[in-house]
């Protein structure tokens, strides 16, 4: 897989709504976007949740349809299987996936 764009930005508005998301660009980058509204400790269990659907193959699942991936949230089954993945995903194997699966970090 190609290495995927981890962005940290403020979500104007929306801060208290969901603490991250992923997207695949037309061209088939993964970018994965954590709010920086969210404390630290929430900031890192968003990323391990985004590290999961990617993990998992989320993003490609039958499950899912079209290119705009909110549809993950409207689906239980999809977010449950991420949740119990992230939450068994200790704090050294979340930085080993930094390391081998983030080609950039960009903080806007």
């Amino acid at each position: 897989m190609e290495k995927i764009t981890l962005c940290y930005a403020a979500f104007p508005g929306i801060a208290n709504a969901f603490g991250g998301l992923t997207r695949i660009s037309p061209s088939g980058k993964v970018s994965i976007l954590i709010n920086t509204g969210r404390t630290d400790e929430e900031q890192k269990r968003t990323l391990k949740h985004e590290f999961s659907h990617i993990i998992l193959g989320h993003l490609w699942d039958d499950r899912i349809h079209g290119e705009d991936l909110s549809y993950l949230d409207d689906n239980p089954e999809v977010e449950d299987e991420a949740d119990r993945y992230a939450d068994q995903m200790t704090d050294e194997t979340l930085l080993e996936l930094k390391k081998s699966m983030v080609e950039e970090t960009v903080y806007w």
